[in-house]
């Protein structure tokens, strides 16, 4: 029996990570994770365990709920004034902050300059934490082809955010 507190619990936080990663706003990635675990509510007693694991069903959700807001936003077109970086943490300097909030700025803004179907097999794998078997599943691909989609997208990144850092 799965109970949906136990899936908060273990899973929102990534469900946050990857809808952050997608949209680059912190207060779009928590109205995604709460219509995630609404459509988690209400589909519970749908679940079927031998069709896929809580884990993939939960994230499945949240990838529709992603390309939802996508296509709302492709409509809205508004900017929202929060941001992703939510990186304040103890001891460190306002200096320090500024510059992680700037490499994590380029790094998303490098993440969604990927090919759609890149930029999801990513967010899944390293934001989501999902192993690629679980990624290959949720995207139809073969577990092999993750492991190449995300090497080379991770380069693809890395290539980026050298040339924005220059000689």
């Amino acid at each position: 029996m799965v109970h949906v507190e136990t899936l908060f619990a273990q899973l929102s936080r990534r469900v946050y990570n990857v809808a952050c990663w997608h949209t680059r706003d912190a207060a779009a990635a928590d109205d995604i994770v709460s219509t995630v675990f609404e459509k988690v509510i209400r589909g519970l007693p749908r679940f079927d365990p031998s069709r896929a694991s809580a884990e993939d069903w939960v994230f499945a959700v949240a990838m529709n709920a992603l390309r939802d807001h996508a296509r709302a936003a492709r409509r809205n077109r508004t900017v929202s004034v929060e941001s992703v970086a939510e990186l304040t943490a103890a001891g460190r300097s306002p200096e320090d902050t500024v510059v992680e909030r700037d490499r994590l700025a380029r790094l998303l803004e490098g993440v969604a300059k990927l090919r759609p179907r890149d930029r999801e097999v990513l967010t899944l794998r390293l934001a989501g934490g999902l192993s690629n078997e679980a990624v290959a599943r949720l995207c139809r691909l073969r577990k092999g082809h993750v492991a190449v989609i995300v090497h080379r997208a991770v380069r693809e990144l890395r290539v980026m955010l050298a040339a924005q850092e220059g000689p």
